[in-house]
């Protein structure tokens, strides 16, 4: 755990619902009374001439789900410097996991423009720890695994980890290597 430009660093870990260890944030904000992103103007928000019907439906559901289920807890995630379970399960019903994973493991497939129109609205409620949790995991992690992974580990990992019944991390090792990702 450690401190760098106004932010924490704390763990975080891949796991299953049986085990006993909690998730935490990847990254907290050292204030939670920070919000620039809740009134941005739709204008500023992605040019709709690249949104499909579908797309403007998944952006509507992240938008609520910020609105409805991220906001009213969000402080209290920041303060016990923990994301619940309940919404990484929560956000995998939605289908915000699987938006460019293949339909075979429960994904959607629906690609690039999809997943920047979702994360323009659930990066809007400037909680750190709650952004870079899910989006590392939806973003980072899993890609990797669909990128590179063994048709045994894809069959045997993707489906749980789109529906957010276990979560994945990301992580970095580079002695010499010269960068700093805390």
């Amino acid at each position: 755990m450690g401190r760098r430009g106004g932010f924490q660093t704390l763990p975080c870990t891949i796991f299953d619902p049986s085990a006993p260890r909690r998730c935490f944030s990847i990254v907290r904000r050292s204030t939670t009374t920070f919000r620039p992103f809740n009134n941005i103007p739709p204008a500023a928000a992605m040019d709709t001439v690249y949104l499909t019907e579908e797309h403007n439906i998944l952006r509507e559901t992240a938008r609520r789900y910020v609105e409805e289920e991220v906001e009213p807890h969000g402080d209290a995630w920041e303060a016990a410097e923990e994301i619940p379970r309940g919404v990484f399960a929560r956000m995998g019903e939605l289908g915000f996991f699987g938006v460019q994973a293949p339909e075979a493991y429960g994904g959607t497939d629906m690609g690039p423009v999809a997943m920047v129109a979702q994360w323009e609205e659930l990066g809007k409620s400037s909680y750190g720890g709650f952004c870079g949790s899910t989006s590392a995991h939806a973003e980072m992690a899993v890609p990797h695994l669909i990128n590179a992974g063994t048709d045994e580990q894809k069959e045997r990992l993707l489906p749980d980890l789109i529906a957010g019944r276990k979560v994945s991390s990301i992580a970095v090792t580079e002695p010499d290597g010269g960068s700093d990702v805390a």
